[in-house]
Order: structure tokens, then sequence, then C-alpha cells
């Protein structure tokens, strides 16, 4: 029996969440039965694209300029002519245009996966409502990350329950482990991951943490990522005299080490899917402070693996690692929690299986 082959459509292709999750689909999907071509409507990052280990998979790169332009659509249709895929699978608004193509090239099994939105107001915007019902026609299966997304397609876009699969995103279990020494915890150590932009929100941690020494030092913060927020973080720091207790890392490859260090994840967002970021906090036995949006809830369960808080109120998240401060005997048994959750119901695998069930029945 031939491979089925699959083109996955995606804006960019370079650290992210939608991206990352990609990566571990195509990563563990079975060898034998699938073969994966990437299309990027902008461009990749090479150094990402080797994370990919089946070394069959192709990439290619449409270099869609800014603004409103269809002349990469002609470059789309070539190479979807050329590979003949037997499933397209878009990813996000940004790509939900290209399922026409995909149906003008002929490709019979065309899925569209909505990971999230970048910012609260996305999900009513009318523009956006009204571009995601105009081209649901040319859409054959729906997958939904987050319940909140599925309801969405539901509710916004009259989208039939059948055709929308729910399948959460996983993690690397073996990859993401507790660190099995003891170390010191007189400091808190709060870790958050994430690239520097509005929706990330990673000033609230900031004004959370001058809240917080303003009663306690016992604290430091690390931020990682890279974005277009930095200039205003740092500013953050510098205004409020943060440098003592907060660095920000930037870019780094060692997120499972720095995960180990830490002592609690804090994700702060204003709006959210199913964060991988917050998975893979999970797995490591982290407790996982969040933001009520999108998908968190679904994730961190209050007082049990963690705790929720309003993504408006940095008193809230201020009282909060406060209480793990003062109480570090929450910071083992919701890690424990923690780490139990993502291995019972967010391992990679039953993600993995989801996909595949997926793909073989649209074939069917």
């Amino acid at each position: 029996m031939s491979k089925i082959q699959i083109v996955h459509i995606v804006f960019n292709f370079s650290t992210g969440g939608l991206e990352n999750g990609l990566v571990n689909i195509i990563n563990h999907l079975s060898k034998d039965k699938f073969q994966h071509s990437i299309i990027c409507l902008k461009n990749f990052d090479q150094q990402f694209f080797e994370r990919i280990t089946n070394t069959e998979t192709k990439i290619y790169a449409l270099n869609k300029p800014s603004g409103k332009s269809v002349g990469y659509f002609f470059k789309l249709f070539k190479i979807l002519r050329k590979i003949n895929p037997d499933i397209v699978h878009t990813r996000n608004l940004t790509s939900l245009e290209c399922q026409l193509v995909a149906f003008l090239a002929g490709i019979k099994h065309r899925i569209h996966g909505e990971h999230g939105w970048d910012s609260p107001q996305a999900q009513s915007h009318n523009k956006s409502q009204n571009i995601r019902k105009f081209f649901s026609c040319f859409v054959k299966q729906y997958v939904a990350l987050s319940n909140e997304g599925g309801q969405y397609l539901q509710n916004h876009i009259n989208i039939k329950k059948e055709k929308i699969n729910h399948i959460c995103n996983g993690v690397d279990v073996g990859k993401f482990q507790p660190n099995k020494n003891e170390f010191d915890r007189d400091i808190l150590e709060v870790l958050t991951v994430g690239r520097l932009a509005t929706v990330k929100n990673q000033i609230l941690l900031l004004k959370g943490l001058a809240i917080v020494l303003k009663q306690n030092k016992n604290i430091n913060v690390k931020i990682v990522g890279e974005g277009a927020c930095r200039q205003e973080l740092e500013e953050y720091i510098f205004t409020h005299q943060l440098q003592d207790n907060c660095q920000l890392l930037g870019e780094r490859s060692d997120i499972p080490s720095l995960m180990q260090k830490a002592g609690v994840f804090v994700l702060p967002s204003l709006a959210e899917g199913i964060s991988n970021t917050i998975l893979e906090a999970m797995a490591t036995g982290l407790p996982v402070v969040a933001t009520k949006v999108g998908g968190n809830p679904e994730l961190v369960f209050q007082g049990e693996n963690g705790k929720l808080f309003n993504s408006n109120s940095p008193k809230e998240l201020a009282q909060i690692l406060l209480e793990y401060i003062s109480n570090r005997n929450l910071l083992k048994t919701q890690g424990l929690s923690s780490r139990e959750m993502a291995v019972n119901q967010f391992s990679i695998n039953t993600m993995t299986e989801k996909y595949q069930e997926l793909y073989l029945n649209i074939m069917r």
C-alpha cells in the first residue's frame, strides 16, 4: 500500500506553538503510512525545520508579499498539482483561503485546523467570521484544539458537529520530565515561555512581580522568548527596578532544562488555544498559573495542578505567587498532579493516534 501524502499549509514555519505541534505530528506519525510536505505562505527557519526527524519531509516557501496579494495562489496551485497529495491540512485563518486553491487543484480531502486566536477580539470580529463562513464550503473536516474552539465553529461559523474533531496538543513526556534532584526552594523560581508579543501579555507578569516584591523578595522571574515587546518589557523592568529579580533570556534551545530549574510556570496570555508550553510545564511536574482564557481552563484545574486568574489582574497574580512563596508544599503536590495529568491525558502518543485516525478516516 502506498503512503498517504499530506500537505500541511502554514503561514510561517519557525518557533511557535502551532509549528511545534506540527513538528510533533510529523515526527510521531508512522513513517511507513504517511509522507509529509510543508508549504509556508511566507518563509521558514531552516534550523527549526531541522527538528523534523522524518528526513523524507519536504518544505516549500511561497514568499507571499505583505498586504493583499493573490499572486502566491498560482505558485501554490503549481506545487499542489506537482505533489498531488491525498490530503491538504491548513491551519488558522492565515492559511484558510488556501482551501479554495486545494479545491481547484483537485485535492479531494481537505482539513482545516483552528489553533487559537492572536487577540481576545479575534473570535467576535465580523470580518474574520465572514471569511471562515465563506471558505467553510471547501473544508471537509475541522480540527479544534480546544473545546472553546469547537463551540466557536459550531455556534458562530455554523459548522456541523460531526465535521469537528477535538484533538488536543500532546507533549513528549520523555523529553520533559521532573527534576529528580532536590534543590533549594528558598527562592520561588518563576518561568514563562512565549514570543514577546502583546497577546502573550508578559507585562502583566512584571506588574505582578512588582507587587510581590513590596511584600517578599524571595522570588525570581525568567522570561524566555523574543519579539516586538522586548523594549517595553526592558523599560518596565528598569523603571520599577526589577533587575535583581527578573531576567529576559531571549530565545533558548534548553527549555526542558530551564523548566526543571523552575518552581512554577506562569502563562499570562490575553488569548490562547491549547498551550504547548503549559503541557511542557505539566510534564516537567510544575504547578501552572494561567489566565482564564482560551483552552487554559481545560489544562489547569483550580487548586489541583495550578491556579487560574483574570488576564487584567496583576493583584490576583501577585496573591497567587505570594501563596506559593509561603506554602512550598503546594509546589510539590500540584506539581505531582501536573505530571500525572500530562502522562495520562496529554501525551504525544495520544495526540498522534487521534491525528492518524482522522487522516485514515477521511481517506475512507
